[in-house]
């Protein structure tokens, strides 16, 4: 048996502990212009207790996710000329892809933001609860097939990263890479920019100096995104 569920049957409640609040945060591009946004959890008021129990025990169930992206659904209704155009980004447990009638909601929330004029890209995140489970490219796929835009998320660039191979398959849009990768592995980056088609998106820009780096050494990046950036901030 799963081991997610497993963990659900001794201790239910984990999965619906937190009542998660949600903000989105800034994307630009070089020239400073807004292209986007990303969705973070609003940590705002959590202990450090709590917000250890929230990413290391309760994001593995897929539950509070499923409640984000039907509030994402009402958001994007409700906010569509703020976000006509623009690239909202969302974060997805690996833990989560094998959950079929989430996948199906986000699938849902992808084509009615389309409708709005608003690019969804699915974030999948480095965490890797489930290792080698086969309903991970499964719904990696799934998503893919229905025209849901993917990226990698906190890819790790000195060849560590176990997801090295899910690049093979061109699935990927996007990638995200921090700061001090990117400084530290430049020679790497260019290896895999060359040999993928992939837009890349520089996080963790706390300065100007750090914005001023990234546009000399990394132009082709695509888009920035961090505390230099944090401008806006709107609660869901």
């Amino acid at each position: 048996m799963c081991f997610l569920l497993d963990r659900y049957l001794s201790d239910r409640n984990m999965a619906n502990k937190h009542n998660l609040g949600y903000k989105i945060q800034e994307i630009n591009d070089l020239k400073g212009e807004n292209i986007g946004y990303e969705v973070l959890i609003n940590a705002e008021g959590l202990s450090i207790r709590q917000a250890d129990e929230i990413y290391n025990k309760g994001l593995m169930f897929p539950h509070s996710t499923q409640r984000l992206i039907r509030r994402l659904e009402r958001y994007v209704e409700e906010n569509s000329q703020v976000l006509f155009g623009k690239n909202l980004f969302i974060n997805l447990e690996r833990s989560h892809l094998c959950d079929k009638f989430l996948l199906c909601d986000i699938v849902i929330l992808s084509r009615k933001a389309a409708h709005k004029n608003v690019n969804v890209i699915i974030e999948i995140t480095e965490r890797d609860t489930c290792g080698k489970c086969p309903e991970i490219g499964t719904g990696i796929n799934f998503l893919n097939k229905n025209n849901v835009l993917l990226a990698l998320d906190d890819y790790e660039l000195n060849k560590s990263d176990f997801r090295y191979k899910e690049l093979d398959t061109n699935v990927y849009s996007f990638i995200k890479v921090d700061f001090a990768s990117l400084s530290n592995h430049q020679e790497q980056l260019d290896e895999l920019l060359e040999k993928y088609n992939l837009k890349l998106i520089v996080e963790y820009i706390e300065s100007e100096s750090d914005r001023d780096w990234v546009t000399q050494h990394a132009p082709e990046t695509w888009a920035l995104q961090g505390y230099l950036y944090n401008t806006f901030s709107a609660k869901i």
